[in-house]
């Protein structure tokens, strides 16, 4: 997996079960999703390219550094192997 880390406004969305998840601004899951409103912030996620396969978005992070330092701290030594060859 791959260590994917960007700045962007999104929109988080809470599913009617009341989970969270995050979209890009302007994109809508759907009816009986609530809007809980944009954040601007560093966004980041574990990725497998060539598959549709991924960890959660998380975020907002003020910065860069920041949401780095969560992919290393939720997922460990892979995601501080592949932050190192970037």
């Amino acid at each position: 997996m791959q260590p994917q880390v960007w700045k962007e406004t999104m929109t988080q969305w809470e599913t009617p079960s009341g989970e969270t998840y995050f979209l890009s601004a302007g994109e809508n899951p759907g009816e009986g999703y609530r809007d809980c409103g944009p954040s601007r912030g560093w966004y980041c996620r574990l990725s497998a390219p060539g598959y549709l396969d991924c960890t959660d978005t998380d975020g907002p992070f003020k910065t860069e550094a920041e949401a780095e330092e969560h992919l290393i701290e939720m997922y460990g030594d892979s995601a501080i192997e592949e932050l190192e060859h970037e």
